[in-house]
C-alpha cells in the first residue's frame, strides 16, 4: 500500500542526501537517506523527508541533526534581468525527532551566496573517497598539511554559450569560487577574462582542476588550485581565503592533446 506514496515521493525529490553512519538496529545495519523536495513560490523552505521513517532511524537522526547540511542551487535574474547564481545551505534543528508519523524534518536557512552570471559548472568532491596523504615534505623537511575539507564545491559563472555571440570576446568572462557547504565561506575566487563556459571541473584530494575555452586566443585553458590551511592541520571551518594559495596555470590549444 505504501509503494504507489513512495513512488510519487521520489518523483517529487530535488535531491538524495546519504548519511554516512549506518543505524545499528540489533543485528542489521541500516542505511538511512534524506530526500529533499525543491522549494516553491508558497514554501520558503524545502521539505526533508526521512527514508526510511521508523523510530530507530528518527532518534539517529535527531542525535546528529546539528552536523547534518545540505544545499541547493536556483537560477534567477535579478533586478536589471541579468543571470544570477543562487546557493543555498541548511541545516536541521539540533536534537529535534521527525514530525511524529509524517518523516519531515526540521529545516532552518544557513547560509546564501548569490554569484553573478549564468552557471557553468558545478563539481564537488567524492564522500567516500579515500585520502591518499595528509601533508606534503617540503626540501627542508618541514611539513605542509593539505586541506582536505570534504565540503568542497567548485561553483563556475559567467558568459553561458548562448551569451558568447551577443558579446565581444574581450568583455567575455568566467569567475570560479570554492565554497564551505557548511558555513557558506568563499574560501577562492578567480576571474577569467576573455573566457567562456562550459566549464569542466574535477575536486579531489585538496586540489580541483577545471577547463573552460579562451575565446580570446581560441583554445581550451585548464587551471589548477591546490589548497594548503593557512592554521593548523585542517581547519575544515577556515572561510580565509588563503587556504587556497597554491595555483598553476597550463594552456594548449584547440584541437591538441596534453602529454
Amino acid at each position: 500500500c505504501c509503494a504507489p506514496l513512495l513512488l510519487l515521493l521520489l518523483l517529487l525529490v530535488l535531491q538524495v542526501v546519504p548519511q554516512p553512519q549506518p543505524v545499528h538496529d540489533g543485528a542489521a545495519d541500516q542505511f538511512t537517506f534524506l530526500l529533499v523536495e525543491p522549494t516553491l513560490p508558497s514554501r520558503a523552505l524545502p521539505k526533508v523527508h526521512l527514508l526510511p521513517n521508523s523510530a530507530t532511524t528518527q532518534q539517529h537522526v535527531a542525535k546528529s541533526s546539528g552536523s547534518l547540511f545540505f544545499w541547493l542551487l536556483q537560477q534567477r535574474a535579478d533586478a536589471g534581468g541579468s543571470s544570477q547564481t543562487v546557493l543555498q545551505g541548511y541545516g536541521f534543528e539540533a536534537g529535534v525527532d521527525a514530525a511524529a508519523g509524517s518523516g519531515l524534518l526540521r529545516v532552518v536557512p544557513a547560509w546564501q551566496v548569490v554569484l553573478p552570471g549564468q552557471l557553468l559548472g558545478l563539481a564537488a568532491k567524492d564522500a567516500t573517497e579515500p585520502v591518499h596523504s595528509y601533508v606534503k615534505v617540503l626540501g627542508d623537511r618541514s611539513l605542509k598539511y593539505n586541506y582536505l575539507n570534504p565540503n568542497l564545491l567548485f561553483v563556475a559563472t559567467g558568459t553561458s554559450p548562448a551569451e558568447a555571440g551577443a558579446l565581444p570576446a574581450e568583455q567575455q568572462q568566467v569567475s570560479v569560487t570554492l565554497l564551505n557547504t557548511v558555513t557558506g565561506g568563499v574560501l577562492h575566487q578567480q576571474l577569467h577574462s576573455g573566457c567562456a563556459g562550459p566549464v569542466h571541473a574535477v575536486v579531489s584530494q585538496n586540489w580541483v582542476v577545471y577547463a573552460l575555452r579562451d575565446v580570446v586566443a581560441l583554445r581550451q585553458q585548464v587551471s589548477s588550485n591546490a589548497g594548503t590551511p593557512s592554521v593548523g592541520p585542517n581547519p575544515v571551518h577556515c572561510s580565509a581565503r588563503c587556504c587556497l594559495h597554491l595555483q598553476c596555470s597550463l594552456t594548449f590549444a584547440a584541437g591538441h592533446h596534453a602529454h
